[in-house]
């Protein structure tokens, strides 16, 4: 193709003034391509959406005339119809204004679906006639309305907030407008755009790992880039990518190409800049990095959580002369962290270990016992559970799961309470706080469940309406990474409240200290 393929003009009559989309460099590559499925991930800000409207507009340009008209039929897809009318709306019609005068026309109907139709003349003279129709689909229930029409393709804008069963509905209703009796289509297919999704979701295993025949996916390059640290536990600073090499992780120089979109954004790079400014470094890397990895949905439970600072490198090494502290969680599916609490009042999380479909009985004896034994063997113990565990279990009609504990050789007490504010105020509390200057809060890499469910796993639901998103009062029950936080959470109570603890034998070891921790604003960590 042309250059003229990606440099064009929409006259605009009313603003006496020409409408002018110049692609950048890897949207051109993506406008050269003809694959039956593109996708363009990048960074807030990097002209994708804008990309995606102008394609649509070149491909209805040329679809195939047929009795000299050129029809075509598209899907414009977004999760809610808010967002779709705000955002996606306004948009298409940057690049394709609501206006009517010579050679062009534009008329949007307001409905549902709201529709806007194209009828452009064009110096072959032959006619343009499209139809864009916006759709709002975030939950299957509503899917059922893609299915009714036919579409020459489609465009999914944020990805990242659409179940795959949109994808895959939108695909199978391509390519069946014009029908070949009426002349057919010279291009169809299903174009999207995307923040970076994590690595769970369905564009990375489409993008990553199935790579599909006829499906391309293009990865735009960083907006900032950071700044080496000094000290592991220095605040990341950020530079603006102009296409300067970095060192990376195992010291070698890693070479990025320049940011793109800089010169339409009003700030230039302090657009991207002063976002990085208020928000924790993984938050950075997927939005304004373009890496996949720590986008969550839903709401996070504990946004102050950065996986750069409070999950450490290596293992965390075992202080022989400090208790060990348990954390439980029971319920059919029972698990257990192994932590500890130093003399300056850092929270250490050490091991965690999670049962699929085992009994408190077994998991004690056959799990947990033999490990205390080995790797914490003499030292004191004081053990924390789910305040349930008084209640009688499953296994007879006598014993509950703390006298199952207790039978084992781990005498444990119920935490103080079953309250969401207090529990999630108590680990707040470490992972805001600062003891000497370093988090008051550490984990080991060995913990990966729990860096899952802090990352993204241990969130709060949402649901899609007209007015945007609601989030559900307490966090989501998904098994093991809710179950792991339990744990946390009743031990974290526990050491916030300077409650009394007690070693395995029963002795009471003395009420705990409070912690000396300075805290720090949650602006700054979340």
């Amino acid at each position: 193709m042309s250059d003229d393929a990606y440099t064009d003009d929409v006259v605009d009559d009313e603003m006496h003034k020409d409408i002018t989309y110049v692609a950048l460099p890897t949207l051109r590559e993506f406008h050269a391509d003809d694959s039956l499925v593109r996708g363009i991930m990048g960074p807030y800000g990097s002209g994708k959406s804008s990309a995606c409207v102008w394609e649509l507009f070149r491909r209805a340009r040329e679809q195939r005339p047929y009795k000299g008209v050129r029809k075509s039929k598209w899907a414009i897809i977004r999760n809610t119809y808010a967002e779709l009318e705000t955002t996606t709306l306004e948009t298409f019609t940057d690049w394709m204004p609501e206006m009517e005068c010579d050679g062009y026309s534009l008329v949007i109907r307001h409905s549902h679906p709201m529709r806007a139709q194209l009828n452009m003349q064009l110096e072959d003279g032959t006619k343009v006639d499209a139809t864009f129709i916006f759709m709002a689909l975030d939950n299957e229930d509503v899917i059922g309305k893609l299915k009714s029409i036919e579409f020459t393709g489609g465009w999914i804008n944020e990805a990242v907030e659409l179940p795959q069963l949109v994808f895959i509905t939108l695909l199978a209703r391509s390519r069946r407008f014009p029908a070949k009796r009426d002349g057919g289509y010279s291009w169809a297919g299903v174009i999207m755009d995307t923040n970076p999704p994590d690595i769970k979701h369905w564009w990375y295993e489409l993008a990553e790992k199935m790579k599909p025949l006829n499906y391309r996916f293009w990865r735009q390059p960083p907006s900032i880039l950071p700044l080496a640290k000094e000290k592991t536990n220095d605040p990341q600073l950020w530079v603006p990518n102009r296409g300067q090499a970095i060192v990376g992780p195992d010291g070698s120089p890693i070479q990025y190409a320049p940011a793109e979109n800089v010169e339409n954004q009003n700030a230039g790079f302090d657009y991207w800049l002063d976002l990085a400014a208020g928000q924790d470094e993984s938050w950075c890397r997927v939005f304004l990095m373009g890496e996949y990895g720590l986008s969550r949905a839903g709401k996070p439970v504990f946004p102050a959580y950065q996986d750069s600072i409070h999950c450490t490198k290596e293992p965390i090494e075992v202080w022989r002369g400090l208790p060990i502290l348990l954390g439980w969680d029971f319920g059919r599916t029972p698990c257990v962290l192994f932590m500890q609490l130093t003399s300056r009042g850092t929270l250490n999380v050490i091991e965690e270990i999670a049962s699929d479909g085992m009994g408190i009985r077994e998991f004690a004896n056959n799990i947990v016992r033999p490990r205390l034994r080995n790797k914490y063997y003499n030292m004191p113990v004081v053990s924390i559970g789910d305040p349930s565990g008084k209640n009688q279990s499953d296994i007879s009609d006598e014993l509950t799961c703390m006298n199952e504990l207790r039978a084992a050789g781990i005498p444990t007490e119920p935490a103080i309470t079953q309250n969401y504010t207090q529990r999630l105020g108590a680990v707040n509390s470490f992972l805001r706080g600062l003891v000497d200057g370093k988090p008051a809060f550490q984990m080991s890499p060995e913990c990966q469940l729990l860096r899952e469910a802090f990352q993204r796993e241990y969130r709060y639901g949402e649901r899609r309406t007209t007015a945007g998103r609601v989030f559900t009062e307490e966090p989501l029950k998904l098994h093991p990474w809710s179950d792991l936080m339990d744990c946390l959470e009743y031990m974290a109570m526990h050491l916030d409240q300077g409650a009394a603890m007690s070693d395995s034998s029963g002795r009471t070891s003395g009420n705990t200290p409070r912690r000396n921790v300075r805290k720090k604003s949650s602006s700054g960590w979340a």
